[in-house]
C-alpha cells in the first residue's frame, strides 16, 4: 500500500471513528444532538467528495506521435486503439474499477442532428430540410435528402486547399453509421458498456469513422494490478494538429481540467511546426508548469544508444526555448508494450520485438529511462493525490477531533459541579458565547457586502473581456475577420451556390483555427487570473477576521483555564487562508466548454448572404445557365467578393451573439457561483473554529440536574470517549504527516 492509500486508509478510519463518537455523545442524558448533527453532515459531504475527487492526467501530442501505444504500455495491455482516424475527436479516459469495462457515452439525437444544421449551413443544396424546416436523420426522407445533397458536391467543394471538407466527412459519416447505431442511441440509456468478455468491441466504434461520430468519449475501467492507480483519470487525446480545429478545443476543454499533462513527442519526426504551435498554445493556457515530455522512440529508426542520447539533448534543448527546464524522458513504448504482451502477438510483431531484444544497448537504455520516468511520475501522482484529495479532509477532521476533545473536558467538568458551581460557569461561559456569536454575525455581514461588491467587479471584468469593441482577444478575432481573403474559387462548372459554399467552408475553417490557437488560449489564462482574483478578494476579507477568531478562541481558553478547564490544542498560529482551487474542485465546478464559442454558424444566416450577393452575379449566373465552364471574369470575381462580405458580416454578428450566450453563462455558471461557493466556505471554515462555543458547551449544563449514577455513567462514557478520540487525533496526525499539513 502506498502512502496515498495509507493516508485515505487512515482518513476513512478516522471518519468512521468520529461518527460513531459523535453516535455515543448524543446518548449522554441532558446533552443537545448539537453540534454533532452537523459534523457528521460535514462527514458524510467529505466521503461524497473523496469518492468522487480525481487527479486527471492527460495525454497529448501531435498526430502519429504514438499517445495511443505510450497509453497501453503504461497500463500494460493493447487497451486503447491505436491508430485511430483523424476526423473525430475522442478523448479515452481509462480509471480504476472492479472489472474490465468499456463504457460508451452517445451523443443525443439532438445532439447529432444539431450537429448536421452546423454543417449545412450554406450548403449548395437547398433541398435538404425535412418539411418541418429542420433536419431529423432518423427519419428516411431527411437520410436520402443529405445523401443527395452530398453528391451533388464537386472535388473543388470537397477539397479546398488541399484539405479535405470536414463537413462532407461529417454528414457522410452520420449517414453510413445510422443502421448500426440507431438501436444504441433509441435505447433508454446514454451509454453502451462492454464487459470484460466484449471489451474489445469498443475498439470497433472508436476506430471506424461513421460509429466515432456518435461518440461524446469513451470511458475504460480497468481492475487493481494494471498500473490504474485509484482517483487517477489518464486520458488519451486526439492529435493536436487534426485537420477540424473543432478537435483542438475539445483538447483545450479537457486541458482545462487536468492538474498536468504527458506530452509524446515521435523520434522519427521530433520537435514539428504542430508540437511548437501546440506547446505555445499550452503556454498561453498557463498550463506549461504541469507538463513531462516522452520521446516515443522507434529502436528500427535509429542506429545506437549514442544517437538516442544526442536525440535527447536536441529535442530537449527545443522544447527549452518554449519549457525552461524541462523534464524529459526517451524510450520506446511500443518495445515496452510488445514485452508485456508477447504471448499475444502475431509472428511480425513478435519477430520484431526479438530482433530489438538483441541490441541490450538499446533496450537498457529504455528501461533506465521508462524507469526514471515511471518513478517521478508515481511522486508526482502520490503528492498530488494528497495536496488535492486529502489534505483539506484531513484539516476539517483535525478540527473535529479537537473540537470533540474540547466538549469532552467542558462536559466532564459540568459532571464534577454543584448547582452552583455549574451556573456560575454557564454565565460565564455565555458571556464569551455572545463575543462569539457577535463575531459570526460579522463575518456574514462583511461577507455579504463584499460579495456584491467583488460580484460587481468580476462582472466588469467578464464584460470588459468579451466587449465586441474593446476586448483584446475580440477585437483581435474581428480584425482576423477583417483582413481574410478567401483563395480563388475553382474555375470548372457549377454554381453560384457552390462557389459561396467553397468561400465559407474557406472562412469558417480560418475562423476556426484561429479561435482555438488564439481565442481560445486567452479565454483560459482569463479565468486563471481571475480566479486568482477572487482567491485575493475572500482572503482579503478573511484575513481579519481570521486573527479575531484566534483572538476569541485564545480568550475563551483563558476563561476556560481560570475556570480548571484545559482544551484540545487549537490550531493557531498561521493567518488562515482560503484555496480557492479547492473550492471549486469540491463543487465541481467546470469553466464552460470551450468549444461552444465555436458552434456558431448555425447563426449565419444562409438567406441573407445569398440575397445581397446574388444579385451581382452577372455574367456569372448567365454562365450556368448556358452550361458554360469558362475562367471567372471581373464580374463573377465581383460577386463572389460581395458574398465573402456578407460572409464576415454574418459570422461577427453571429459571433457576437455567440459570446454573449458564453460570456453570461462564464458569469452566472462559474465566477458568480465560484464567489458565492468561497464565501461560503469562508464562513463554514470560521464557523467551524467555532462551532463547539456557539453550538454546545452551554448545553452540557443539563447533566448538573442528573443523579449521582448517572453522573457516575457519565463520566465513564466521557472517559472512554476521550480514549478514542485521542486514537482518532493520532490517526489523523498520521494522514496529516503523509499529506504534509
Amino acid at each position: 500500500m502506498d502512502s496515498f492509500d495509507t493516508a485515505k486508509q487512515a482518513l476513512v478510519e478516522a471518519g468512521r471513528d468520529l461518527d460513531a463518537l459523535f453516535e455515543t455523545a448524543v446518548t449522554l442524558p441532558g446533552v443537545s444532538t448539537n453540534p454533532f448533527e452537523s459534523w457528521r453532515q460535514t462527514l458524510d459531504a467529505m466521503k461524497a467528495q473523496m469518492a468522487e475527487g480525481v487527479l486527471r492526467v492527460a495525454v497529448v501530442g501531435s498526430i502519429k506521435s504514438g499517445k495511443s501505444t505510450f497509453v497501453n504500455s503504461f497500463f500494460g495491455g493493447d487497451y486503447v486503439k491505436r491508430g485511430a482516424g483523424v476526423v473525430t475527436c475522442i478523448v479515452t479516459r481509462i480509471r480504476h474499477g472492479q472489472d474490465l469495462a468499456a463504457t460508451l457515452y452517445l451523443k443525443t439525437w439532438d445532439e447529432v442532428n444539431a450537429e448536421i444544421e452546423q454543417a449545412m449551413v450554406l450548403f449548395p443544396s437547398f433541398d435538404w430540410r425535412g418539411a418541418d424546416g429542420k433536419i431529423d436523420i432518423r427519419r428516411q426522407t431527411d437520410r436520402e435528402k443529405l445523401g443527395h445533397a452530398l453528391e451533388l458536391l464537386g472535388d473543388e467543394q470537397l477539397i479546398t486547399q488541399g484539405t479535405i471538407n470536414m463537413n462532407a466527412v461529417l454528414i457522410s459519416s452520420y449517414l453510413q453509421g445510422f443502421d448500426r447505431i440507431k438501436d444504441l442511441m433509441d435505447a433508454s440509456s446514454a451509454s453502451k458498456e462492454f464487459g470484460a468478455g466484449e471489451f474489445a468491441s469498443h475498439k470497433d466504434f472508436v476506430g471506424h469513422e461513421p460509429l466515432a461520430v456518435y461518440l461524446k468519449d469513451v470511458c475504460l475501467s480497468l481492475p487493481a494490478g494494471q498500473g490504474v492507480e485509484d482517483q487517477v483519470e489518464v486520458a488519451d487525446c486526439q492529435g493536436s494538429d487534426s485537420p477540424n480545429p473543432l478537435h483542438l478545443a475539445m483538447i483545450e476543454d479537457y486541458l482545462l481540467k487536468t492538474h498536468f499533462i504527458i506530452y509524446v513527442i515521435s523520434s522519427r519526426t521530433g520537435v514539428r511546426q504542430a508540437d511548437i504551435r501546440f506547446l505555445s498554445l499550452i503556454k498561453k493556457m498557463g498550463l506549461a508548469s504541469n507538463i513531462y515530455f516522452v520521446i516515443n522512440c522507434d529502436f528500427s529508426e535509429h542506429e545506437s544508444v549514442a544517437d538516442l542520447r544526442s536525440l535527447l539533448e536536441r529535442i530537449t534543448g527545443e522544447i527549452a526555448l518554449l519549457r525552461p527546464d524541462p523534464e524529459v524522458f526517451c524510450f520506446s513504448s511500443l518495445f515496452h508494450l510488445f514485452s508485456g504482451i508477447k504471448d499475444e502477438l502475431n509472428d511480425k510483431d513478435l519477430a520484431r520485438l526479438n530482433q530489438w531484444e538483441l541490441d541490450s544497448d538499446m533496450r537498457s537504455f529504455s528501461d533506465y529511462e521508462s524507469k526514471r520516468f515511471l518513478d517521478i511520475l508515481d511522486k508526482r501522482l502520490t503528492r498530488d493525490r494528497m495536496a488535492l484529495l486529502l489534505k483539506s479532509h484531513v484539516d476539517r477532521a483535525s478540527m473535529m477531533a479537537s473540537g470533540v476533545g474540547d466538549w469532552i473536558n467542558i462536559t466532564r467538568d459540568f459532571v464534577s459541579q454543584d448547582a452552583g458551581r455549574a451556573e456560575e460557569l454557564v454565565r460565564q461561559m455565555a458571556v464569551e458565547k455572545e463575543g462569539v456569536d457577535r463575531i459570526r454575525a460579522m463575518v456574514k455581514n462583511t461577507l455579504d457586502g463584499a460579495l456584491r461588491q467583488a460580484r460587481q467587479e468580476v462582472g466588469q471584468d467578464v464584460d470588459r473581456f468579451f466587449d465586441p469593441n474593446m476586448g483584446p482577444a475580440v477585437t483581435d478575432l474581428w480584425e482576423f475577420i477583417n483582413q481574410y481573403q478567401a483563395p480563388q474559387p475553382e474555375t470548372s462548372p457549377g454554381s453560384f451556390t457552390n462557389a459561396v459554399y467553397s468561400v465559407f467552408s474557406d472562412l469558417k475553417r480560418a475562423v476556426d483555427r484561429h479561435m482555438a490557437e488564439q481565442l481560445n488560449p486567452a479565454v483560459a489564462r482569463f479565468v486563471k487570473d481571475e480566479e486568482a482574483k477572487i482567491g485575493r478578494m475572500v482572503n482579503d476579507i478573511a484575513r481579519p477576521y481570521g486573527t479575531m477568531v484566534d483572538g476569541a478562541l485564545s480568550r475563551y481558553e483563558k476563561t476556560l483555564g481560570e475556570m480548571g478547564i484545559v482544551l484540545a490544542d487549537q490550531k493557531m498560529g498561521a493567518p488562515y487562508q482560503l484555496d480557492v482551487s479547492r473550492v471549486r474542485r469540491l463543487a465541481g465546478l467546470q469553466v464552460p466548454g470551450l468549444t461552444a464559442a465555436m458552434r456558431y454558424s448555425a447563426r449565419v444566416r444562409t438567406e441573407a448572404i445569398m440575397r445581397k450577393s446574388a444579385y451581382s452575379a452577372g455574367s456569372f449566373l448567365k454562365r450556368i445557365f448556358n452550361k458554360e465552364s469558362k475562367p471567372l471574369d471581373r464580374n463573377d470575381s465581383k460577386a463572389i467578393a460581395h458574398a465573402l462580405a456578407r460572409m464576415k458580416e454574418e459570422t461577427r454578428k453571429s459571433l457576437e451573439e455567440h459570446f454573449m450566450d458564453f460570456r453570461e453563462n462564464l458569469k452566472f455558471q462559474y465566477m458568480f457561483k465560484l464567489l458565492d461557493l468561497s464565501a461560503v466556505t469562508l464562513q463554514e471554515d470560521l464557523s467551524d473554529r467555532l462551532k463547539i462555543f456557539v453550538e454546545g458547551m452551554d448545553q452540557s449544563a443539563g447533566l448538573v440536574n442528573e443523579t449521582q449514577a448517572s453522573k457516575e455513567q457519565a463520566r465513564e462514557i466521557l472517559a472512554s470517549m476521550e480514549t478514542r478520540r485521542k486514537e482518532i487525533a493520532d490517526k489523523l496526525a498520521s494522514a496529516g504527516k503523509l499529506t504534509g499539513l
